[in-house]
């Protein structure tokens, strides 16, 4: 029996931060964001130079295991994470996200 899911909650106009791991791809805590039912792990992407344009964002912030050091940046900077991922997916689809930023590494919620 699956659970409720909480999906609508998360859409492109509401990316969460947050820490997720996942067996056996990453099964030590990263940076991730969700898109409804759906988990994004920020290190490749940024990795690929997905947020070079995002002014101050630490480089290798995203594969800590925890998001002191990302919290402690200006406001400005989640900001500008946030508006480059809302970009990407307002102009396509999650299964359609850029293969440029390969291996993008996602992964389904399970309740």
């Amino acid at each position: 029996m699956q659970g409720p899911s909480y999906g609508h909650h998360f859409s492109p106009a509401n990316l969460p931060f947050g820490l997720v791991s996942s067996i056996p791809a990453n099964e030590k805590p990263q940076a991730a964001t969700r898109v409804g039912d759906t988990v994004i792990f920020l290190s490749d992407p940024a990795k690929n130079g997905l947020f070079a344009d995002v002014d101050g964002l630490a480089r290798g912030v995203f594969v800590l295991d925890t998001l002191n050091d990302f919290a402690a940046l200006p406001r400005s900077v989640h900001r500008g994470v946030r508006r480059v991922l809302q970009a990407l997916l307002k102009d396509e689809r999650l299964d359609d996200f850029p293969a440029r930023l390969a291996p993008l590494r996602r992964f389904p919620i399970r309740y």
